[in-house]
């Protein structure tokens, strides 16, 4: 009985929705509270089925927003629970959510805006979590259907030549056992085709497209970015014990820190850097117990 009502709830949305939506040429107060309730009902509906039904809902209407560009510019400040970037140069945004679910595992949703000028209109791509299936992880350039899901609370430019790269920090609640965090990189090659993960960072160790960083649970990982230093700094992780080293689950920060520093275009490892760092509630995302404010 239950699922027939949200059905009914789901087509109702699905039919009127897009009416309300484009009633105007700006999104009117109605179409905002109706998107910010659907925002909301994902994380705080009973079941995983209920949630990805108005999952569906909620990114049907929101890519219904976003591929008018007369919706380009509009900040969404109402959907709190959507962690939105936009470039300096303002022509690529970035829409990224996630859904818990009642097993302890997240998937995660991502739409990538980027501003046509030349035919006065915008390109659309959805990033489709399929982390499952990735092979390679760190050394691999993905398509945007191939993407590792996480949840993105920081953006940082990296200009290279003419080539401009989104350096994306992001969440991952993986399970029970772990939780993980990412650095990877965005960026759009000379057909405009979008891509993830590139050869810009530099180490003695192997070189990587991305960084995957696995710890325990209820471990507290940092991984931030400090514009001053143009850094990105974080804990450097090790076992609780050596003969549990292969084991995700008991590694945690050992003291130290690690940093990636920005110079001329690339990202240069540091060992053992000098950090002495604030833990920052916005950079956690560990706890979903109450709703994730994600960076502006």
């Amino acid at each position: 009985m239950k699922k027939i009502i949200v059905t009914y709830r789901v087509l109702f949305f699905c039919v009127f929705f897009p009416f309300i939506l484009f009633s105007q040429e700006t999104p009117n107060a109605q179409s905002l509270i109706e998107l910010q309730q659907l925002s909301h009902q994902i994380l705080k509906e009973g079941t995983d089925y209920e949630k990805d039904s108005l999952n569906a809902v909620f990114k049907n209407s929101l890519r219904s927003s976003l591929v008018n560009a007369i919706f380009f510019s509009y900040p969404f400040d109402e959907l709190k629970t959507i962690a939105r970037f936009t470039s300096a140069d303002k022509q690529v945004r970035i829409f990224n959510w996630h859904i818990p679910y009642s097993d302890g595992t997240f998937s995660y949703h991502a739409f990538v805006v980027k501003k046509n000028n030349a035919e006065n209109k915008v390109n659309v791509f959805e990033l489709t979590d399929n982390k499952a299936n990735l092979k390679n992880i760190e050394n691999s350039t993905f398509k945007n259907t191939h993407w590792f899901g996480a949840h993105y609370y920081n953006l940082i430019e990296v200009k290279n030549g003419k080539q401009t790269y989104f350096t994306l920090l992001g969440w991952d609640g993986n399970n029970l056992l772990t939780n993980r965090k990412i650095i990877d990189v965005l960026y759009f090659n000379s057909n405009n085709e979008l891509l993830l993960g590139a050869s810009i960072f530099k180490s003695k160790q192997k070189p990587q497209k991305r960084y995957l960083f696995e710890y325990a649970d209820e471990a507290n990982f940092t991984l931030n970015y400090n514009e001053k230093e143009k850094c990105i700094i974080f804990d450097h992780l090790s076992p609780i014990s050596s003969s549990l080293k292969d084991v995700k689950a008991y590694h945690v920060p050992d003291g130290s820190f690690d940093a990636f520093k920005l110079e001329k275009g690339k990202w240069i490892f540091i060992s053992d850097y000098d950090a002495r760092l604030e833990k920052n509630i916005k950079d956690k995302f560990y706890k979903l117990e109450k709703t994730p404010q994600p960076e502006k």
